[in-house]
């Protein structure tokens, strides 16, 4: 009796699902837009069109319709026509359509929507959520929601964040274009279209115009288009052909949001053999919170006529769809060379207003050597962004800018004096700076040969990596950082863990947690950090060691030679170091002294070497002797030195063959006594 009870619920339950999932069916498109009270705003429109209304209540279709927040936000007309533009009438599942899609609207002249798809690390069996979707720039925030027409068809419904706004002619402007405008019709047509003031893009338009090059702005299929304000052209003539394929990336619609997310380098039409510039979109967050935009152009390879380098531009009027994709209005051209430094630095509200802020209001006198046009006064400016400013503590940056002798040595670590772009830089380069006696070091990861090189920089003790590369003035050059040079904000754990050139002692130290030591900010370190050319030598010279060390089985081992290198309880610069090793005032004139360290485990010698040209210093342990590659990398909890050689002996690293034996014997006899067992159960 007790079963058919339970048959029974289940069945009851059953069918009550299935009931709950025919109501659900029988709800119409417009049904289930009255029911979500965050759409309330494009139901007005709807409802105020008869026409309209009953589509939504007896047509399929697939519907994206925009929230309340988004419709808030947009202040163009809101009709029937506006409706359409968001209406596909193939029906699909959000899962169901493929990247790069174009899809077809409803709204007269067919304007299309250009989908981009993106993982994002969400881990999901089954639906969408483990992909953002993005039709032109708006994203879907609800997907999937089915309906059933008052005929028995199945529309859908997507809910999106963004209005996908339709490009068409302001007030009672008329144009001699037949269905959706291409680019090449709001360049010629660009008033009627709303781009006048400081929108406007005549001298752009008339130098494409004088060029003979408008058929590009009429190739079909979903292309890119950035177009220079009037306002960002000095001079006309320099936009000659290539410059202006420059602006151009055909068959990818790129829209702000999905293109900065995926942050790709892409070939542009001036990507031929002699002229290679790529086309990259960003998105940097200003001091008051706000999302700028900025495509970079980089020419890798250049002809006779034309400079290498990047040029920044801000997108002051981004995302106008077309028939043939997609326009942005640039504040600046690409593909050109600024007048100077100092134009990027006083851009206003631009990604490097902080930093030029310090030079403004405490040292002038480095502005004017940022300002100079002469060609043998030339830079090359690290420059941080107004997001690693963030990276830092308000109270260490506020240290700095009180002490002006320590401002001034901070800013000019920022500055090499030539132009220095990153072709010239290979693994392990150096250069010093304006600061006296202080170089940047650099390392240099490509690991995709397919795409742009990753340059980190190292000075004193921070590590930034160059995020924008290469932009050219004509009195130097820019390379955009994402940490400020000189201010610590790691500890020696993320230290270890963001240098490329020390990698090998990073993975090492994780063996038996013997780096998770280096995570408290309140304890103190100095660590000589043997650099990956260090162990490359031990690898070369010591073949079974190395490999003993790094298969991760002898974490006692490495703690032996890690220990050697280190002191706990202080952090002691290499003016520290001298002082302790010797009690004399520094002599040149005595360059040989040798005293001893005591480490957390034994003691090595540290030895200064002095002459007028070359200040050297290392370390020796039993006739090993390190030389200090790279002095000073200060951290929150401790100063790092990086040493070119690993203060060990081949018999660092002795493992008992009597212990290997015992437990292979073990093992040997274990299986045994477990395969006579089981031959014994199955008889």
């Amino acid at each position: 009796m007790g079963s058919e009870k339970t048959v029974l619920l289940v069945l009851c339950c059953s069918l009550l699902s299935l009931s709950s999932f025919v109501l659900s069916q029988d709800k119409t498109l417009l049904d289930n837009i009255k029911s979500r009270t965050d759409l309330s705003k494009i139901l007005e429109i709807i409802e105020g069109d008869e026409i309209v209304k009953m589509e939504f209540e007896q047509r399929s279709f697939m519907a994206f319709m925009p929230t309340n927040d988004a419709m808030d936000r947009f202040d163009g007309r809101k009709d029937s026509d506006f409706i359409y533009a968001h209406l596909i009438s193939t029906v699909y599942q959000i899962e169901d359509i493929n990247e790069n899609e174009t899809l077809t609207t409803r709204m007269k002249g067919n304007p299309a929507l250009y989908v981009t798809k993106i993982p994002n690390g969400a881990r999901v069996m089954t639906g969408w959520e483990d992909h953002d979707y993005y039709l032109n720039n708006a994203k879907v925030v609800i997907a999937n929601q089915k309906a059933r027409s008052s005929k028995g068809e199945e529309p859908i419904l997507h809910i999106i964040d963004e209005v996908l706004a339709p490009t068409r002619v302001k007030g009672n402007a008329r144009v001699p274009v037949r269905g959706y405008p291409e680019a090449a019709d709001v360049l010629i047509h660009y008033r009627a279209y709303g781009l006048t003031d400081e929108n406007s893009v005549r001298m752009f338009k008339e130098r494409v115009e004088e060029l003979h090059e408008m058929d590009v702005y009429r190739q079909t299929g979903g292309n890119t288009y950035f177009i220079a304000v009037d306002s960002a052209i000095k001079q006309k003539q320099r936009l000659d052909k290539q410059v202006i394929h420059g602006h151009v990336v055909l068959g990818k619609a790129m829209f702000t949001r999905p293109a900065s997310k995926i942050g790709e380098d892409i070939k542009s039409l001036a990507f031929v053999d002699n002229l290679k510039v790529l086309i990259k979109m960003v998105n940097v967050t200003s001091p008051n919170g706000s999302v700028v935009y900025y495509v970079t152009s980089n020419t890798v390879a250049s002809d006779n006529r034309h400079q290498k380098g990047a040029s920044v531009a801000r997108l002051i009027k981004p995302n106008i769809p077309v028939a043939n994709g997609v326009l942005h209005l640039i504040d600046r051209p690409l593909m050109t060379t600024a007048e100077s430094i100092m134009s990027y630095l006083t851009e206003k509200g631009g990604q490097l207003s902080r930093f030029y802020a310090l030079f403004k209001e405490h040292q002038q006198d480095l502005l004017e050597q940022l300002r100079s046009h002469s060609d043998d006064e030339a830079v090359t400016l690290f420059a941080p962004s107004n997001h690693a400013f963030s990276m830092v503590k308000q109270q260490s940056l506020d240290a700095v800018t009180q002490n002006s002798n320590k401002l001034n040595e901070l800013l000019r670590l920022h500055i090499v004096r030539r132009r220095l772009y990153t072709d010239d830089i290979v693994q392990g380069f150096k250069t010093p700076t304006m600061s006296k006696d202080r170089k940047l070091y650099f390392a240099v990861n490509q690991d995709d040969l397919s795409k742009l090189p990753i340059v980190s920089v190292e000075g004193a003790g921070v590590n930034a990596t160059i995020t924008t590369a290469n932009i050219a003035a004509e009195n130097g050059v820019i390379h955009i950082i994402n940490r400020i040079l000189d201010i610590p904000s790691q500890t020696i754990y993320e230290k270890l863990a963001s240098n490329p050139s020390i990698s090998k002692t990073n993975n090492l130290t994780r063996q038996g947690g013997f780096s998770k030591q280096f995570q408290d900010r309140d304890e103190k370190f100095t660590f000589f950090v043997p650099n990956n050319d260090a162990w490359a030598v031990i690898k070369k010279n010591m073949v079974s060691s190395y490999k003993k060390l790094f298969m991760g089985e002898y974490p006692y081992h490495v703690r032996t030679i890690m220990e050697r290198h280190l002191i706990v309880g202080k952090d002691l610069s290499i003016k520290m170091l001298m002082a302790i090793t010797n009690n004399q005032t520094l002599d040149p004139n005595m360059p040989n002294r040798q005293e001893k360290l005591q480490m957390a485990r034994g003691k090595i010698y540290f030895q200064p070497r002095l002459n007028r040209h070359l200040n050297e210093y290392t370390v020796e342990w039993n006739g090993v002797v390190a030389k200090v590659v790279q002095s000073d990398v200060e951290c929150v909890n401790g100063v790092v030195h990086i040493i070119d050689k690993v203060l060990m002996l081949r018999e660092d690293v002795t493992v008992a063959a009597t212990a290997t034996t015992a437990t292979s014997t073990w093992a040997t006899i274990t299986t045994s006594i477990i395969t006579m067992m089981l031959v014994t159960m199955m008889r």
